[in-house]
């Protein structure tokens, strides 16, 4: 396994989660407003949040996946996650990313998301994917920035409290990078 890499923006450090940032991760994974378009249930006790952080651990040490604390320089105190599933039989990853509310609609997700995006395209993946809830538009006005482009809906492609719900999908194509900038900042 290779050592976490860390990533760096103008505002930003993405860093390994540890089990010290247990507060911020159960205080981000315990918000129903941040949770309303996940499919699991919201945190209700902070031992859930270190189980959290060692599925995250889990993953990178199999080379599953990476999941990336998202930290304001200043501070260091976890105010967000956003990492990659690896699918390497297809050259491609899945991206997901969470951010705690009231850092909500201050441009830190799509700053976050650019080298992260970078590090995948630099480590043999091709296409990086990204489903969405219907209604979580300021999640797809992220990715619709990023350059990501819709690819349709996946009627009924996740089950969660009994019922189906549609996904939009949206993909970013390594030749797509020839349009886009993800240079950090």
């Amino acid at each position: 396994m290779n050592a976490f890499p860390v990533l760096a923006t103008e505002r930003l450090i993405l860093r390994e989660i540890i089990s010290e940032d247990t507060p911020e991760v159960f205080g981000i994974f315990s918000d129903p407003k941040v949770m309303l378009y996940y499919d699991t249930e919201a945190l209700t006790e902070p031992k859930q949040a270190l189980e959290v952080i060692a599925r995250f651990t889990d993953r990178h040490h199999k080379e599953l996946g990476i999941r990336w604390g998202i930290t304001l320089k200043q501070s260091g105190k976890v105010l967000g996650t956003c990492g990659l599933i690896w699918k390497p039989h297809n050259h491609s990853a899945v991206l997901g990313y969470d951010l705690a509310a009231g850092f909500w609609g201050k441009g830190i997700m799509a700053e976050a998301l650019k080298p992260v995006l970078t590090y995948a395209f630099d480590h043999e993946v091709n296409r990086v994917e990204a489903m969405t809830h219907l209604a979580n538009t300021a999640s797809q006005k992220v990715l619709t920035r990023l350059g990501f482009r819709a690819e349709g809906i996946l009627r009924d492609y996740f089950y969660f409290k009994g019922k189906f719900f549609d996904l939009n999908c949206f993909s970013l194509l390594r030749t797509d990078l020839e349009t886009k900038s993800l240079k950090p900042g």
